[in-house]
């Protein structure tokens, strides 16, 4: 089993995340790392599925409304009871602006969390 050694952030407020292409809603933001982000939806996505996801912003983050990045997905599995899944996604694409963004996201609504969780890698 792997470790997962990057400190994992887990956001106070849930944020809405959209397919870019044609704006379906894809779930919401629950977990962060440098590296990737954590959904919760009520659809599953396929895994190694490539999309570019477009973030709705809080008021006044840094004078955005949303940002967009390339993203592909790496697990989903059954959460809740079965009702809702979980599922991880890799950042491919992103610009330094929206990067930076990102990151004082994470600043300002994070809650602190393990360091080190068992990466039990995919499933569905």
């Amino acid at each position: 089993m792997k470790i997962r050694k990057k400190k994992r952030v887990h956001l106070t407020h849930y944020l809405r995340v959209f397919n870019a292409s044609g704006g379906a809603p894809v779930g919401q933001l629950v977990d962060i790392t440098p590296e990737g982000l954590m959904l919760i939806s009520d659809t599953p996505v396929d895994i190694g599925l490539t999309m570019t996801m477009r973030m709705s912003l809080p008021e006044n983050a840094m004078n955005s409304r949303m940002i967009v990045f390339g993203t592909q997905s790496k697990w989903c599995r059954k959460d809740g009871g079965g009702k809702y899944y979980s599922m991880g996604f890799t950042i491919t694409d992103i610009t330094p602006k929206e990067m930076l963004i990102m990151q004082e996201l994470t600043r300002n609504f994070r809650r602190d969390h393990f360091d080190e969780i068992p990466d039990i890698g995919p499933r569905i």
